[in-house]
């Protein structure tokens, strides 16, 4: 329903125009939101595959997939459970491989 308001030029008192307002903020933010979350993934590829251009970071990506096929094959994972839980209990899982 419309506030109560004055003119400005008048000083006349006079109900203010409806206009629909958001007063969640959550829809807003889920935007922010996934473009923050989207950067942060954009710069962890960067320090894993960092290069001077896409083609060279697509490049070492497909190498290290290529890598992790050869080693998933190969080698058992050479980190024990009770590692990667404690890792994970502290925010960060480490494997080593």
């Amino acid at each position: 329903k419309p506030l109560d308001s004055i003119r400005m030029d008048s000083k006349e008192p006079q109900r203010a125009s409806y206009e629909r307002s958001d007063v969640c903020a959550i829809s807003a933010a889920s935007v922010i939101v996934e473009h923050v979350v989207a950067f942060e993934i954009a710069a962890a590829l960067v320090d894993k595959f960092g290069g001077d251009s896409v083609e060279e970071m697509q490049g070492r990506y497909q190498l290290y997939l290529e890598r992790a096929a050869q080693q998933k094959t190969t080698a058992e994972p050479k980190v024990s459970p009770r590692v990667v839980l404690f890792s994970r209990r502290w925010g960060r899982a480490r494997f080593s491989v």
